[in-house]
């Protein structure tokens, strides 16, 4: 227990170097990621409203939200 203390206490003032930048990294990733699902939803919309193929849109994006809801995790 007393390991992981002092592993800490020398790790503070890099996490207090490299946090905002971390915070930055993290705010751009989802905001580009929510670009890219806005992106991918338009892009399938005409699967509903012209040719009627609800099920198949409904399954794309399930897996485009998915996708979109891993990528901050992976980063």
């Amino acid at each position: 227990m007393w390991i992981i203390r002092v592993i800490l206490k020398l790790l503070r003032p890099i996490l207090r170097i490299f946090g905002p930048v971390i915070g930055i990294v993290f705010a751009l990733t989802v905001f580009m990621t929510s670009l890219f699902g806005n992106y991918i939803v338009t892009l399938f919309l005409p699967m509903v409203t012209i040719f009627h193929r609800h099920r198949e849109w409904r399954s794309i994006m399930d897996r485009a939200i998915s996708f979109w809801m891993v990528i901050p995790l992976v980063r």
